[in-house]
């Protein structure tokens, strides 16, 4: 989908006179949060609170963002103090300004695909409530009908691989075509039914983990890597003298359907995926990736300790230091002639931490791959010669909040570095079966591994009703793309 909208909007906040604007939003549309999130990806950011947190607000913001465009929610003028009334410009917002010709009240609610779909078809005339309703169920009726017959037929595709008998390439099929389904446009009712398909999924995959995952921990990696921790013995395996392995950290299967789009498919000579390791929580995950071993639970996850870790693996392969290049963040170059090289890539699990369901999510994921600075930077490295592995650490589900953890559940809880709100790491096991025992409404929806607990089931320790995030054993958050790219 290119959307044009959020950008329409980002544009028209960013031309104001000043880069501090006072907003006054009397529809309340601008403080979706949805909303916020988009044009937060563009580059503006909103705030609200007190006159004091306004003026900290503003005397520290360009230290922290220095192109960004501050949006502050004021209810009352009088409260903010004359002298920074001075340095801002003040400005009524509301959807109408940007959807002139429809009936407002019909579009604060509305899903951001449709009013997408609404940007792009401008009347000539100003539209009446019924007008403006119609015109939206005939945008819902043509998505169904262009869709239908596609998702009917996956559906049923994945249906007669699950009745197969279990394998690897048995639940990798069922990930891709379910990723597929994830990235067709649908009104977000559409796809709430698909979310529901995935738990028909997720159950007799929790029943192929109980039975296989471990003796992925000691697989051979000669052919692919069947878990991350396999990933840099593999890429050492293949001999090649410039490779890259990119990162992008909590990019689920479906989300690299839609960066697939964007890339130069002809780049694309091994089109797989891998394990993250369970729970799927960064510290983890990613550790194994860079450690190319098991990871270590006292490892504090940053990029400096990333780095260290595979500097120390390339050079026990004979590689010289100087050899050996590690970016946290897309690079505004490189050098070329080093011989391995990572990248690792936050901007989706900013997102993703954002996001409230898959709706809001595959908009912003849209977004950021438009930007086509990802695969800017893989053209520039397959053009350099390296051999490029893109991968993740994890995946990420949309979860129904479960509910978060009273005072004497947290006593014990250490804090991993990691934003899941899908796995509880206790200092002691006695601690964690007091949880279970606390929670028996959570039996066959964890796994209790010693010390530590993970969801299992589309739960999440959170208050939120719905929230995307990661940190458990679903097989969205499991199975996560690994991709060979080379000239």
């Amino acid at each position: 989908m290119h959307s044009t909208l959020i950008e329409h909007i980002a544009q028209d906040l960013k031309d104001q006179p000043s880069k501090f604007l006072l907003i006054e939003n009397p529809d309340r549309f601008f403080q979706r949060k949805d909303i916020q999130v988009l044009l937060e990806s563009q580059g503006i950011i909103f705030l609200s609170g007190s006159s004091l947190y306004l003026r900290v607000s503003l005397e520290t913001q360009d230290e922290k963002n220095e192109d960004a465009t501050v949006c502050y929610f004021i209810s009352n003028e009088n409260h903010v103090l004359e002298d920074i009334r001075e340095k801002v410009f003040k400005k009524k917002l509301s959807i109408n300004d940007y959807l002139k010709s429809y009936h407002s009240s019909s579009l604060i609610s509305e899903d951001i695909t449709i009013l997408e779909e609404l940007h792009k078809k401008p009347q000539l005339r100003n539209l009446s409530q019924i007008e403006t309703a119609k015109v939206i169920e005939e945008i819902r009726t043509v998505s169904r009908t262009v869709n239908s017959k596609q998702v009917n037929a996956l559906i049923e595709e994945i249906g007669t691989i699950l009745n197969q008998p279990n394998s690897e390439n048995k639940w990798f099929e069922i990930v891709r075509k379910l990723s597929v389904l994830l990235t067709l446009e649908m009104p977000l009712e559409e796809l709430n039914t698909l979310i529901d398909i995935e738990k028909e999924i997720n159950s007799p995959f929790q029943d192929y983990l109980k039975q296989s995952y471990s003796s992925l921990h000691s697989s051979n990696y000669f052919k692919s890597p069947k878990i991350v921790s396999k990933i840099l013995p593999f890429i050492a395996n293949q001999k090649i003298e410039k490779q890259a392995l990119v990162v992008i950290d909590g990019m689920a299967y479906w989300q690299y359907e839609m960066l697939k789009k964007e890339l130069d498919n002809s780049l694309i000579s091994n089109d797989g995926s891998t394990y993250a390791w369970i729970p799927s929580i960064t510290q983890l995950s990613r550790q194994a990736i860079f450690r190319g071993a098991n990871p270590d639970s006292g490892y504090k996850q940053n990029p400096t300790n990333e780095e260290r870790l595979f500097k120390a693996f390339w050079m026990k392969e004979g590689i010289s230091e100087e050899m050996i290049g590690y970016t946290h963040g897309i690079p505004e170059s490189l050098n070329y002639s080093l011989s391995k090289q990572a990248i690792v890539i936050t901007d989706l699990d900013d997102q993703m931490h954002g996001a409230s369901d898959l709706g809001m999510l595959r908009v912003t994921t849209n977004y950021l791959f438009e930007k086509k600075s990802i695969i800017t930077l893989i053209n520039d490295l397959t053009d350099n010669g390296y051999t490029v592995y893109l991968t993740a650490d994890h995946g990420n589900i949309q979860a129904k909040g479960y509910g978060a953890l009273k005072e004497r559940e947290k006593l014990g809880t250490n804090q991993s570095g990691s934003r899941s709100e899908r796995h509880l790491e206790y200092s002691k096991p006695e601690l964690a079966q007091y949880f279970l025992e606390s929670n028996p409404e959570l039996n066959g929806q964890v796994v209790n591994d010693g010390h530590v607990i993970y969801m299992s089931s589309d739960l999440a320790f959170s208050r939120d009703k719905s929230t995307v995030t990661h940190g458990g054993s679903h097989i969205l958050e499991v199975i996560i793309p690994f991709i060979e790219l080379k000239k």
